[in-house]
């Protein structure tokens, strides 16, 4: 009885161990909008988590192409939690006007981290502030009445 029991305990836990083995995440760059002179919003999804948990996300970004973690990088925020696919948003923020950069979205599971293709966009041309206009000062004038049937006045000032 004792060799069925460890004969049958074996064949569990070479099932148990004979899972999917981990691997990298499937990412992808999904698109960027809502540019303006120094943000940009950026859509992502993991198409495949790779068997493992996904412990980051988000977006990286730089002047040059395939940036990575070691460039500028933001966490995503999720939106579609009950999609198929999981997508997940971001907006970079502090992007220098008139100036293209490259983004791609990353995942990152217990075998390392996985990139989405490039995006490249242009930021807009600063817009200048428009100088604030200062309030006239109320004038106070004085008005002589002439006395005219019409009750019409006349300034002392022209």
């Amino acid at each position: 009885m004792r060799k069925h029991f460890l004969l049958i305990a074996l064949i569990c836990s070479v099932f148990v161990a004979c899972g999917p083995k981990p691997e990298l995440p499937t990412v992808t760059t999904n698109s960027v909008s809502d540019v303006t002179d120094s943000t940009a919003l950026c859509v992502g999804a993991v198409v495949d988590n790779g068997n493992a948990d996904i412990t980051a996300k988000g977006f990286c970004w730089s002047t040059e192409q395939n940036p990575t973690l070691e460039d500028n990088t933001v966490a995503a925020i999720v939106t579609r939690e009950d999609a198929a696919d999981d997508f997940f948003t971001a907006t970079l923020l502090g992007l220098t006007a008139a100036t293209e950069y490259y983004v791609r979205a990353y995942a990152t599971n217990s075998e390392g981290t996985a990139y989405g293709e490039n995006i490249n966009f242009v930021t807009l041309e600063a817009t200048p502030e428009e100088p604030e206009t200062p309030e006239e000062p109320e004038t106070q004038y004085e008005y002589v009445d002439l006395g005219l049937p019409s009750g019409v006045k006349w300034a002392t000032y022209n």
